[in-house]
């Protein structure tokens, strides 16, 4: 009796809360192996109004320092919308609190990528996740 108790009130106090942030989970069925699919939750208390956007090869985009100066700039060699053409995927997920090193103001711009451009940098120039191991040791 006392194990149902503690199970419904764990179940009724997770409902209580408020969440924000988001979660990616990814499933592999075993009749296809090598088959991956990915999904993503939008855990917010409040409406996003989001919309499906897709990128075309050959769209510009350029980042910024942050005092407004331009710094990486690129051009798409492959289309997007989450999954690039390639089948690269790749989910910006929000996290509360985190806190990420700040940029130099003596920083090489074409080293520096705003946060929020970096998931179209990478889906928009890179084929598969190897090239994106091999950028990162550079």
């Amino acid at each position: 009796m006392s194990e149902k108790i503690v199970s419904s009130s764990c179940c009724f106090s997770g409902i209580s809360f408020c969440s924000t942030g988001c979660t990616e989970f990814l499933l592999s069925p075993e009749r296809n192996k090598g088959m991956v699919i990915s999904g993503r939750s939008m855990d917010f208390s409040y409406p996003l109004n989001s919309k499906v956007v897709f990128f075309n090869r050959d769209d510009s985009f350029s980042s910024h320092m942050p005092d407004g100066s331009e710094a990486v700039s690129w051009e798409n060699k492959y289309g997007f919308v989450g999954l690039n053409e390639n089948g690269l995927s790749l989910s910006a997920l929000w996290l509360p609190g985190t806190e990420y090193e700040e940029v130099s103001r003596d920083s090489e711009p074409t080293k520096v990528i705003e946060l929020f451009d970096l998931p179209s940098w990478i889906l928009g120039t890179l084929r598969h996740s190897n090239q994106l191991r091999t950028v990162l040791k550079k």
